[in-house]
């Protein structure tokens, strides 16, 4: 096998046809470290998850070696904060990263330029290569209803809902104050939902007595509470670093839901505004406030009936977990090129002196 990768797509049958996976299993830290050092000895290409401490630490060593595979480094949306010993870090390890057979892939085209920009990679060696939903073959086969499923079948767990609360979930990067400023204000009956970790939210800001905080970490609640949400607020820092909360964003326009973001790097990439979903000024309740109760309002009914329309349609298109593979396999096979590629100058570097 020329290709080894910790990105373990199971039900992509390409990528588990040129791939050979070495996380199957999930094993620990250590073992995962050796069982990549040990693939780089093997293969053409690694493919690597850049949200892995062990595949960052792993890619460093690689970039030492004189010799050795091509490395993609997939999701290299890293924060340089808060605070300068955090950039510092970021940027040390990135240097560390980056050597002559390290390719970066960037899940946004923003994401990509800026990335280039700020550690100062060569343009070639960082790509773009579109994220994906995550929604599995059940969700997308799942009907839509404004009633309730069957009581505890698992067609009504799957069914996708528009009749639940405004939700708003996930950590990383979040910016959950304006959606707490402007809580109140929407309108009688509203109930909104904001799913994250013990101490996601500021301390200083009260939580308004419509507003219900779920800080277990449980996927499948957090996944269930999309499903039936009747608006998705993704509630994002503004950031110049990284493009943050993309999956939670595809998975909200997948699912047909009304979805609201705050204006960051990559988010008008995904969403068009008023047309596939809502974009709002970082740090605005007042306007965060204003667009959910334009969506919260009956009369606008068929125009929000059609946004939903259109954002199901542009993510289960354009950003299906089939043509992410298919995209990073294009990177894989350009990797390919330019290990035969170097192994062939080697060649002949080295004249072949038997008879």
């Amino acid at each position: 096998m020329t290709t080894s990768t910790t990105m373990a797509y199971r039900l992509r049958s390409r990528w588990v046809e040129r791939t050979r996976c070495l996380t199957e299993d999930r094993p620990g830290d250590l073992t995962r470290l050796r069982r990549v050092l040990a693939a780089a000895r093997s293969s053409e290409v690694l493919v690597l998850d850049g949200t892995s401490r062990v595949d960052k630490l792993a890619t460093a060593l690689l970039a030492r070696t004189r010799r050795g595979p091509e490395v993609l480094v997939v999701d290299c949306s890293w924060k340089l904060g808060p605070g300068l010993p955090v950039a510092l870090a970021t940027r040390a390890g990135v240097r560390a990263m980056a050597g002559p057979r390290t390719t970066f892939v960037a899940l946004t085209r923003e994401g990509r330029d800026q990335f280039h920009r700020v550690h100062r990679v060569d343009g070639d060696r960082v790509v773009n290569v579109p994220w994906h939903h995550g929604l599995t073959p059940d969700d997308v086969a799942a009907g839509t209803s404004g009633t309730a499923g069957s009581a505890g079948s698992a067609g009504g767990e799957r069914e996708i809902r528009h009749d639940g609360p405004v939700f708003s979930g996930g950590r990383t990067a979040r910016d959950y104050r304006p959606l707490l400023g402007c809580a109140a204000d929407l309108p009688a009956g509203t109930e909104v939902v904001i799913a994250t970790v013990p101490g996601g939210l500021p301390a200083d800001v009260p939580v308004p007595a419509n507003l219900h905080v779920r800080t277990e970490v449980d996927p499948a609640a957090f996944r269930r509470d999309l499903r039936r949400a009747c608006v998705v607020v993704v509630a994002l820092e503004h950031r110049d670093d990284c493009a943050p909360g993309i999956m939670v964003l595809l998975d909200a326009m997948a699912l047909g839901k009304l979805t609201v973001v705050t204006d960051t790097l990559g988010v008008r990439e995904h969403v068009e505004q008023g047309v596939t979903g809502f974009v709002v000024p970082a740090g605005d309740a007042a306007a965060l406030g204003e667009t959910l109760r334009w969506c919260l309002d009956p009369a606008h009914a068929a125009e929000v009936a059609a946004v939903r329309q259109a954002a199901r349609a542009t993510a289960r298109s354009a950003y299906s977990p089939e043509g992410h593979v298919q995209a990073l396999l294009e990177q894989v096979d350009r990797a390919l090129e330019r290990a035969r590629a170097r192994r062939g100058q080697s060649s002949r570097a080295v004249p072949n002196t038997s008879s």
